[in-house]
């Protein structure tokens, strides 16, 4: 038996078993494998390939037999074919019995011809699209009364005319089949579901019945007669082909196989792949699907490399190989109930169990997957023995009936142990929920057995292992990409942020990135469990295969063509023209704007700019992949500027108002200004506002409309330049010039404040108790003004104390009349702590 033949029958195998979900066969008909039915589709398609294909040469192009046809005829001729399968499957699909095998044949031949059209239609589709677009450049034919045109213009133009009309009629008929061609995958779908139904509802004996019974009895010789016969061939087989050093070079090969997998096993086992820190839910993921994978592969790859072996000698005829991939895929069975037990419960090892239950409760629950496991796997082994011999279809439905009544007795053993163990309840989240449903899939599955419906219960027993062994591998799944995006590659961890590095991405880009591919990745992961598990209920595989071609293929919505490829690739375009542009301004930010002459608010004004620029061109160039193209643009934005002139006049003013900041530059960043009564320095100008940091580290937002519309004082819009005063009152019999001249030399002595120009000191009048002046300067940086201004104040206040010179404070003479003795009294105030003293007035004043 050829290598190819043992793998191709090794994957039809498999594919059945899961579009089954690894339910035992039912009748004789779910038995029997689908044959081969890509090969007539592949002949009938064959031609419409070759004429499918679209070139920007018009001219025709010779045939195999050497004629020369034009594109539109071999077009048209590789349509006829199509059309010949499509009528063959509409007529026989007319036959009231068709059986599930044959059903499956005709998908298999309507498949290829479905692609085949679509590939038709797609090419007379562009063709088209170039002929309309070549008339809109010629124009219309001129009017009665107006200059004649170019005669070849015309001739061209008729030329046009008459090919467009022929390739929209050809495009018309390609629509035509291909919707002839989806209402048969349609009927199909719904025969086959129909089918399934008829056979998962067929009454049999009841399980009960002891004539039943008796009858599989009866037919146990029979089967293990054809075991035998499968037995004696094979050994024919090998006296016939086999030598004596062809058996011995095979032993040889096949213990040193399993020798090699023993010691890689002692190498694996020995190992300690343990993380360091077990306690999180990344490490105990991590481990759980460590677990699962080597539980899950290790068996089943020792018995395929066995199988190989035998199979590379020759010492393996088909039946034997056909029941030796069914071994392979009854062990893999085993070894994912096995696996998953053990990476979800892991009984003994409590430091890596990644759902929070007791030991027993782990042990318990573990123990029954297995179970459950090893006897899915010896029932899908027995029906394959079963159907390689030819056995009576009582015997597979005993089997089945068997298979039904030990998982439901395992099942009420499992429910048993549960109500009474209290402590169970409140280890399990929803056990009670759980264990109701249990209860009721049980009684269910009792009910049919006794009612002789002995593949629905089967079909029951089956698909309930199949959804705990898969859901199972799926939480482990899922936990471990939410903690790996959760726990390791966050901004905040080393690794996260090495990868950022790695990337040239800033750390916190790992956080949203990582949650996006989270979501992807499990949202994958479901679909992938949904599959098997949906089964012949909804959506068989080859159905679900459909969908998915159909959705990347796209529907049509009036003009405008939707597909599952154009949404990707528009949603590509619009990430990678954001990353291009992000990236761009990252350079023009640190590499090449730095150094130009630009002043750093025109560095930002210019980045900014182009950052807006690259997100629109990325937009644009979306929405032009899925067909939406610059006409439609502008009425999208026409009916935008309904409800702009409704509601969002505010957002897009101050859009525009921040695109005028950034291009007429009257406010820059890091100006100083002062509006609606706040003072900052601007910080960022965005789409929508303007953010201004004032003295006390407190973050203003201004919209942009604002701080154009309204007065607006900025302070360091020319140069940051500043004057900064100092006013100050010394007594009347104090010396100006001297105070001049120290108020100078205090100014001059401070080395921020700029002398040309130089300082000046001004007598700005006369006060009630004192001379009034005023010390101004300019410092270069408006910033330093404060604390320029309080050294000064510092350094007058010294000077004047060392030189005597007097600071006074008002003094007020408050006169009180009406007192009881009639005189008046005037306060002096001795300090302007207030406290008063008391004055007579002098009588007669």
């Amino acid at each position: 038996m050829p290598i190819h033949h043992l793998i191709r029958h090794a994957l039809v195998a498999l594919a059945l078993c899961v579009a089954a979900a690894a339910v035992p066969s039912v009748s004789i008909a779910q038995e029997k494998a689908a044959p081969k039915a890509d090969a007539p589709a592949s002949k009938a398609a064959a031609p419409a390939k070759k004429g499918a294909k679209v070139g920007e040469d018009e001219q025709p192009e010779p045939s195999k037999d050497g004629a020369k046809r034009p594109r539109l005829s071999r077009t048209m001729a590789a349509i006829e074919p199509l059309r010949e399968t499509i009528e063959q499957i509409e007529t026989s699909l007319r036959a009231p019995d068709l059986g599930d095998s044959t059903l499956v044949q005709h998908r298999g031949k309507l498949e290829p011809v479905r692609d085949e059209l679509r590939e038709i239609i797609s090419s007379l589709e562009s063709r088209l699209a170039d002929v309309e677009t070549r008339l809109k450049q010629l124009g219309e034919a001129p009017e009665e009364g107006e200059a004649k045109e170019d005669p070849n213009l015309t001739a061209e133009r008729a030329r046009l005319e008459e090919r467009r009309s022929a390739l929209d009629g050809a495009l018309k008929q390609a629509r035509l089949l291909m919707l002839r061609a989806d209402n048969l995958s349609v009927r199909i779908t719904e025969r086959r579901r129909a089918l399934f139904t008829q056979e998962l509802l067929g009454r049999t004996s009841s399980a009960l019945d002891p004539g039943f019974w008796m009858q599989a009895a009866k037919a146990a010789p029979d089967a293990w007669h054809g075991v035998v016969l499968v037995a004696q061939g094979w050994a024919d087989h090998l006296r016939a082909t086999a030598t004596a050093w062809k058996l011995t070079a095979a032993g040889l090969a096949l213990a040193a196989f399993l020798a090699c997998a023993g010691f890689f096993l002692r190498w694996y086992f020995r190992r300690d792949f343990r993380p360091k820190q077990l306690g999180t839910r990344f490490a105990k993921s991590f481990f759980a699907i460590l677990s699962l994978i080597r539980v899950t592969v290790t068996a089943p790859a020792i018995v395929f490399g066995a199988l190989l072996i035998l199979n590379a000698f020759g010492l393996l005829t088909e039946r034997i190989g056909n029941i030796g991939l069914t071994l392979v895929i009854a062990v893999a069975v085993a070894a994912f109930g096995r696996g998953v037990a053990v990476g979800l419960f892991a009984p003994g090892e409590p430091d890596r169990r990644l759902l929070s239950v007791k030991e027993d409760t782990a042990r318990l629950i573990a123990g029954k997957l297995i179970w459950a496991a090893r006897i899915l796997a010896a029932v899908i082994f027995l029906n394959a023995v079963l159907q390689t011999v030819v056995a009576p279809v009582t015997l597979t439905i005993a089997t089945n009936a068997i298979f039904s009544a030990v998982i439901v007795a395992l099942l009420c053993h499992f429910l048993f142990l549960m109500g009474s163990r209290v402590s169970l309840e409140d280890d399990v989240a929803g056990a009670g929920w759980l264990r109701s449903a249990g209860w009721l899939l049980s009684i269910g599955m009792i009910a049919a057995l006794v009612t002789g419906y002995i593949g629905l219960a089967a079909f029951l027993a089956g698909r309930f292992l199949s959804a705990l062994g898969l859901i199972g591998a799926l939480y482990i799944f899922l936990t471990f990409i939410d903690a790996l995006f959760t726990e390791v590659l966050t901004a905040s961890s080393p690794k996260g942020r090495a990868v950022a590095n790695f990337f040239g991405l800033k750390p916190r880009s790992i956080g949203l990135l990582g949650t996006l591919v989270s979501a992807v990745i499990r949202l994958l992961l479901v679909l992938v469990v949904l599959m098997p598990l949906l089964g012949p209920w909804g959506i068989f595989a080859a159905d679900f295969v459909g969908v998915l071609k159909d959705a990347t293929f796209g529907f049509r919505i009036g003009e405008l063509s939707i597909s599952l490829t154009s949404i990707l690739i528009a949603f590509a375009i619009v990430l990678i023209g954001t990353l291009a542009t992000r990236a761009v301004q990252a350079w023009l930010n640190t590499r090449f704007l730095p150094q130009t002459t630009l002043d750093p608010s025109l560095q930002n004004s210019v980045s900014t700019i182009f950052g807006y620029v690259g997100v629109i061109a990325a937009i644009s160039l979306a929405l032009a992949q899925l067909g939406v193209d610059f006409q439609k643009i502008t009425l999208v934005a026409g009916a935008l500027s309904i409800g702009i002139g409704f509601g969002l006049q505010s957002v897009v003013s101050n859009f525009v108002s921040g695109l005028i900041l950034l291009a007429e530059r009257p406010i820059r960043v890091g100006d100083i200004i002062s509006v609606k009564g706040e003072e900052g320095r601007v910080r960022r100008i965005h789409v929508r506002a303007t953010e201004i940091e004032t003295g006390d580290r407190s973050s203003v937002i201004i919209p942009n409309s604002e701080l154009i519309t309204q007065v607006v004082k900025n302070r360091t819009h020319t140069d940051t330049f500043a004057r900064v005063a100092v006013t100050l009152g010394v007594s009347y019999d104090s010396d100006v010039v001297k105070v001049r001249e120290i108020l100078l030399e205090i100014a001059k002595a401070h080395p921020h404040i700029m002398q040309n120009p130089a300082p000046s000191v001004l007598l700005t009048g006369f006060g009630e108790s004192a001379i009034n002046f005023e010390l101004g300067w300019v410092v270069r940086n408006l910033g330093d003004g404060g604390g320029i201004k309080s050294d000064v104040c510092f350094s007058i206040l010294e000077r004047f104390r060392a030189e005597g010179i007097v600071m006074p404070y008002p003094h007020r003479y408050i006169h009180i009349e009406g007192l009881a003795n009639g005189d008046g009294a005037e306060l002096e105030p001795e300090s302007p702590a207030l406290e008063p003293a008391v004055k007579k007035k002098p009588k007669g004043r």
